[in-house]
């Protein structure tokens, strides 16, 4: 017979730190930041997080972040405010002064990494020329043949959100605020466990790693755009809809909008 009560204090166990809110547990780091407000997974954040996506796809997982990253610590290094950034979200870009991505452009190309950076988001530099990322391209880039339907299979793959391939992409988000230092959390939390993730689905610590990784994600999202008004996810979304009702979910996407 299951063990029903031990399964019960397992659970107890793991959520004791956390503040419940209605019928959710959040995790407490995010209740420390302040007011939670609701985000959605489809609406926003995916939008925010399509360029780790493109890169992950190209590259594989581990060159995909590796590249990924860089960018991220070029931005880093170029931004000149004193405001925590960790460059996960595409309209964090929006924020870099001209003088500022020059610096990161030219960050990248002594790294040599720009080229590779720029074929990997290429769909997203053609199809999306209002993309706060465009400037790493210094012309404008004529949409290959094949460039929506990579935007087409990287969109569906993220709709997903619990698959692994959305998952790590979440889990790279969650690292480069870590890296950055704007991300600190208390050791037995979810988050203390965050290597773990890279096991996920095989093993229990990781499905509830990953768990605490999408949590995490949303609070800092929604800090973030609390902070900084953007209208990117709604130009992606529009900009899609315009090119053949983009990504193959025009339906979804319609039933989201009308709630």
């Amino acid at each position: 017979m299951p063990d029903r009560k031990g399964d019960s204090a397992r659970r107890q166990e793991v959520l004791e730190d956390h503040k419940r809110i209605g019928k959710r547990f959040i995790p407490p780091f995010l209740y420390q930041i302040g007011p939670l407000s609701e985000v959605s997974w489809v609406d926003e954040i995916m939008p925010e997080l399509i360029w780790i996506s493109l890169l992950i796809d190209r590259y594989g997982y581990r060159q995909g972040v590796k590249l990924a990253l860089q960018l991220s610590k070029s931005a880093i290094g170029a931004y000149k405010s004193e405001k925590c950034e960790f460059f996960a979200w595409v309209s964090s870009f929006e924020r870099l002064s001209e003088e500022e991505r020059e610096i990161l452009v030219r960050n990248l190309e002594g790294l040599g990494v720009l080229s590779d950076i720029s074929a990997g988001l290429r769909p997203l530099l053609s199809l999306y020329p209002d993309c706060p990322l465009s400037f790493l391209a210094d012309h404008p880039i004529h949409p290959a043949d094949n460039d929506l339907d990579l935007m087409k299979n990287i969109v569906e793959k993220l709709y997903a959100r619990r698959d692994v391939f959305a998952t790590r992409v979440q889990a790279t988000a969650i690292y480069f605020a870590f890296v950055a230092g704007c991300l600190k959390v208390a050791e037995g939390t979810g988050l203390a466990d965050f290597p773990e993730v890279e096991k996920y689905p095989d093993t229990e610590k990781s499905k509830q790693v990953a768990a605490s990784v999408r949590a995490s994600l949303n609070g800092l999202y929604g800090e973030a755009r609390d902070r900084h008004s953007t209208e990117w996810p709604l130009i992606f979304w529009n900009r899609g809809l315009a090119l053949e009702g983009c990504c193959g979910i025009t339906g979804v996407w319609e039933e989201e909008q009308n709630g």
